[in-house]
């Protein structure tokens, strides 16, 4: 049975007597469905990779990855925030680590160097004319609440339409004035459906 026929049965059972029920354990387990919501869901989605505090100066930067996408989001010199593709476009290696300080992106498979505009600045031995219109990938990136969110879809609609509902109840907490004191990366056995349902659970003894 296909992931798209389980999910069709699911909905009917749903449909047929109004019952609300849990997903199919397909929908939690197949690659297949995995692999679509990939595509459909988190390249399309608005997804949080850091917060406001974290760029203070020109040249802080955060890294991130969405699903296999690697991002870099960094300060400029102009204090505009920017999200690139974290991916040199001469060879793809990935060009910044981690999160930090810099005045510039060095590649370090051949030496390419980018401002914090990501723009081309430098490429030993290759031909400056040929290499003028040369830049990292940019991103979209808007900040809701202090919080810093990139989309890798550019046909994405606005976050504010998508939180819209929320502005009026997140406004009072300041969310804009936090401060990052660190960060931690936790990985859990599980599909991410099964981490985000028991986040919402309620109901714990």
């Amino acid at each position: 049975m296909t992931i798209r026929q389980a999910l069709t049965d699911w909905a009917a059972q749903c449909d047929a007597d109004g019952v609300r029920r849990g997903m199919p354990p397909a929908a939690y387990t197949s690659s297949e469905m995995l692999a679509q919501e990939h595509q459909k869901v988190f390249k399309r989605s608005w997804i949080v990779v850091g917060h406001i505090s974290q760029f203070q100066m020109p040249g802080d930067y955060v890294t991130a990855e969405i699903v296999d996408h690697p991002v870099l989001v960094v300060r400029g010199r102009d204090q505009a925030l920017r999200a690139f593709s974290n991916v040199c476009p001469h060879r793809s290696a990935i060009i910044a680590q981690g999160s930090g300080t810099c005045t510039m992106f060095r590649c370090p498979y051949h030496a390419w160097t980018y401002d914090l505009s990501g723009k081309l600045m430098g490429a030993p031995h290759m031909d400056k004319a040929a290499l003028r219109d040369i830049r990292l990938k940019e991103l979209r990136l808007e900040i809701w609440q202090g919080f810093v969110f990139v989309n890798l879809d550019d046909d994405a609609t606005p976050l504010a339409d998508d939180l819209a509902d929320l502005e009026g109840r997140a406004a009072p907490h300041g969310m804009a004035d936090l401060k990052v004191v660190r960060t931690e990366d936790i990985e859990i056995a599980c599909n991410w459906k099964i981490l985000v349902e028991n986040f919402c659970e309620s109901y714990h003894v």
